[in-house]
């Protein structure tokens, strides 16, 4: 198999409801979220049978599941992208992604992409990593509005353009996992989820969007009083005059949409916190090049 490159962005979800069907494939979850860039970039090949993220080996889990979705054992993804798994990037599932799109390569020498989106998908439900990421990041496109739960190709998702010059930037406020996250706030966010939801489908766009992942993370307890208060009085000057749109929690991860106007003043506002990430939106889903 020749190298190929393959390239996903992030996915951060604003609120979002599961579903749990009676497969994996049935599994998913309606909602919204932002599709970010950098990138995960992937070098997918059977030269070598490691998996490495940000020059560490990933092992088990997600793997694993893939190996036994495709009945390949070797294959190789070097891959680098601008954060770590678990963080809240929806990352599980762009390498996912890579993984399955460089079985299928070693096996077939031809990719199916569409089953290749499904083997990842499969993969994040089973290890309990993701429900809607590889859908989101599939398609791409800035907004992207999950309505129906599953893969590509059953799942169904729309995207929606988000003006030039907006940026996100983040910064972890803590640590909890995809499995953490949903057993502590399942009953809530299966609520409060799908209120936000059929608040945005009235109106959507991205000031709905960012208000009501706000809200979303309030009344789930993801974001605490005390946090909400403390990064509003923070972002007070950059909030006043516009150019914060809004801020919610996914997880642990705090996430300020604002123009890039402001970007030096939200990057001194916020790191008092820790360590920021920017990032900016990604126009563009799932490519793969080489083949």
């Amino acid at each position: 198999m020749q190298e190929v490159t393959v390239q996903v962005p992030l996915h951060v979800s604003g609120f979002w409801v599961p579903y749990y069907g009676p497969t994996p494939t049935l599994t998913g979850s309606v909602g919204v979220g932002l599709t970010l860039k950098p990138y995960l970039t992937a070098k997918v090949t059977s030269a070598d049978d490691v998996v490495l993220l940000n020059n560490v080996e990933i092992r088990g889990g997600l793997r694993n599941s893939l190996v036994r979705l495709t009945g390949v054992e070797r294959f190789g993804v070097i891959a680098e992208a601008p954060a770590e798994l678990g963080e809240g990037f929806g990352l599980s599932a762009a390498l996912a992604i890579a993984m399955a799109i460089s079985a299928q390569l070693a096996s077939q020498r031809e990719l199916h992409l569409e089953e290749a989106l499904r083997h990842a998908h499969i993969a994040e439900v089973e290890n309990l990593t993701g429900l809607g990421d590889v859908i989101a990041e599939a398609l791409g496109g800035g907004l992207v509005v999950r309505v129906k739960p599953g893969p590509p190709g059953l799942g169904e998702a729309f995207s929606i353009k988000v003006r030039d010059r907006v940026n996100v930037s983040t910064v972890l406020i803590g640590r909890t996992t995809t499995p953490e996250m949903l057993k502590d706030f399942a009953g809530r966010i299966s609520l409060y989820g799908r209120e936000a939801l059929a608040r945005f489908l009235k109106n959507p766009g991205l000031e709905v969007f960012a208000e009501n992942a706000r809200l979303f993370s309030r009344l789930t307890g993801m974001m605490s009083p005390e946090v909400e208060s403390r990064v509003s009085d923070i972002l007070r000057q950059t909030l006043r005059n516009g150019c914060v749109i809004n801020f919610f929690v996914k997880k642990s991860l705090l996430v300020v949409i604002h123009g890039s106007e402001c970007l030096d003043e939200v990057a001194h506002e916020l790191s008092t916190l820790g360590r920021i990430r920017l990032l900016s939106i990604a126009e563009e889903g799932t490519s793969v090049r080489g083949t």
